[in-house]
């Protein structure tokens, strides 16, 4: 996760923004060398001699063949700032998909590592079906690492995760509960 803010931030001082705690975008004033300010330093130069061009040619105004050189310098311009927009939301877009894939990856191991703790506890006749406390989800960001009573003399208590997402939880529960059932059925 932090190698995806690290990236975040290096996206947005490239191309000359930041974001504030509530996660607003702004246009970061002290960085001159964001590719937004080069990008606006290119086309105040580009109107400055398009201006300078037309004074010395003598045929000043606005209108005519003039006036088109401004309309066609706009739309460029305009071009290369959506292009830019486009660029800033793509990578931003990556890092955010980035990071909602790492958050998965991490729920999925969670519930992994509980399944399989659930298992052993059944393989080992160790599971009541009818006990669902060791299974039970924590309020949201509680901590997952507490063990639970060791059964039995010399027995050490396992730690089981618990966080795990509502439907993750759901489908462990039924599979636990088809696995006592078929054990108890083999015997």
């Amino acid at each position: 996760m932090s190698r995806l803010q690290k990236q975040r931030s290096s996206t947005l001082l490239k191309y000359g923004y930041n974001r504030d705690a509530t996660g607003n975008l702004s246009v970061d004033p002290n960085n001159e060398y964001g590719s937004y300010q080069q990008m606006l330093k290119g086309e105040s130069g580009q109107v400055e001699g398009l201006g300078r061009a037309q004074a010395a040619s003598g045929w000043g105004g606005e209108s005519g063949y003039l006036g088109q050189q401004r309309e066609d310098l706009a739309h460029a311009q305009g071009g290369e700032q959506a292009a830019l927009g486009q660029g800033l939301t793509g990578e931003l877009t990556a890092v955010d998909q980035g990071e909602e894939d790492a958050a998965f990856n991490k729920d999925s191991a969670l519930y992994q590592a509980q399944l399989d703790a659930a298992n052993r506890a059944a393989d080992a006749n160790q599971f009541n079906p009818a006990d669902y406390s060791g299974l039970n989800q924590p309020e949201y960001g509680a901590d997952v690492t507490t063990p639970p009573v060791a059964k039995g003399p010399g027995k050490a208590p396992k730690a089981v995760p618990k966080k795990v997402t509502n439907s993750a939880h759901q489908v462990a529960k039924k599979q636990l509960i088809n696995k006592v059932r078929k054990n108890k059925k083999g015997r």
